[in-house]
């Protein structure tokens, strides 16, 4: 059989579980054969994983403002790495609203219950890629 390169771009390879896992990858064949069968061959199939690039852990460093019960204020939480935030918790009684994201900083409106406490609380940040980052504030 003449030389002949085959490339796979997409789809199945054989019945779709060839290469599909760590544990599978070395049982992958190609079988190239004439019409009549007269010539045929076949070859393993090398996987070549893609390089992943791990996303860092988000740090929330600081809050520049205070809560003030029975207030809404506008802050920004200081920090990086931080990626889309799904949401924030504080403390009992407080809606935190996300009004902006960057890599560096999260706008944010926190109001507080006529109820709160003054003291220390912590913000919970949650991003939709499943990690978090927790960050002290008060309320004044």
């Amino acid at each position: 059989m003449p030389s002949t390169s085959v490339n796979v771009v997409a789809g199945t390879v054989g019945n779709g579980s060839c290469g599909t896992s760590a544990t599978n990858f070395n049982g992958c064949i190609i079988e190239v054969a004439d019409a009549k069968e007269a010539d045929r061959a076949d070859s393993s199939i090398d996987f070549v994983a893609p390089a992943v690039t791990a996303i860092p852990t988000p740090v929330a460093i600081h809050v520049t403002a205070s809560g003030v019960p029975g207030k809404t204020v506008a802050a920004a939480i200081t920090g990086r790495n931080f990626t889309s935030v799904a949401r924030i918790t504080g403390a009992a009684g407080s809606t935190i609203s996300v009004t902006g994201v960057s890599k560096s900083v999260v706008r944010v409106k926190i109001k507080e219950s006529a109820a709160a406490k003054k003291g220390t609380g912590t913000l919970v940040i949650r991003f939709k890629d499943g990690k978090s980052a927790r960050v002290k504030y008060s309320v004044k």
